[in-house]
């Protein structure tokens, strides 16, 4: 979404999204099989109706998604000298990319957490909700994107900041959802 909406208004601020993109993308799939294992033993403790374990499963795997998502931002945080040079950020882009790419830093951990959530909720047969909640994270992140690039008119950290807030809205509601299952 972010790519779509800077891409009309600057090459070089879609070239500076698409290296912090690199990042964090490389990054959230090295720990993608976090969704997948959460999927797989959320529905085999559904299966078997224990709700005791359905609360453990959910406290563990959320647990572990938010260990995953600080420790990612610290490890970025850190080494990100080296890795912009490694994805070759040119330095003409560099304050650019660095703007996007520490905004959407924060919101990193609220991103694994809701991926976590959206596979507690298919492994429990929820699977018409995650598409919904899919959708209107991408709803919520597409309108303030508009608004914060083309009605204000403000730089390409607030697309990141449309995809932090989307993302952070649709893990409560996902969460509270999950919870309430």
């Amino acid at each position: 979404i972010d790519n779509a909406f800077v891409g009309r208004l600057d090459t070089n601020w879609l070239g500076a999204l698409a290296f912090g993109t690199i990042l964090l993308s490389s990054f959230s799939w090295v720990f993608n099989f976090i969704i997948h294992v959460t999927t797989e033993s959320m529905s085999k403790v559904f299966g078997d109706g224990e709700s005791k374990d359905l609360v453990g499963t959910t406290q563990v795997s959320l647990l572990v998604s938010l260990l995953v998502g600080l420790l990612t931002i610290i490890f970025l945080y850190l080494f990100q000298a080296p890795l912009f040079s490694l994805v070759g950020v040119r330095p003409e882009l560099l304050e650019v990319t660095k703007s996007y790419f520490f905004t959407r830093l924060i919101g990193h951990p609220f991103l694994v957490l809701f991926l976590t959530t959206i596979s507690l909720l298919r492994g429990i047969s929820q699977v018409k909700a995650t598409m919904l909640l899919l959708l209107l994270s991408t709803v919520i992140n597409s309108g303030l994107n508009y608004l914060f690039l083309y009605h204000y008119r403000l730089g390409p950290e607030y697309a990141a900041w449309g995809t932090n807030i989307s993302v952070i809205i649709c893990f409560f509601i996902a969460l509270a959802f999950h919870l309430n299952k």
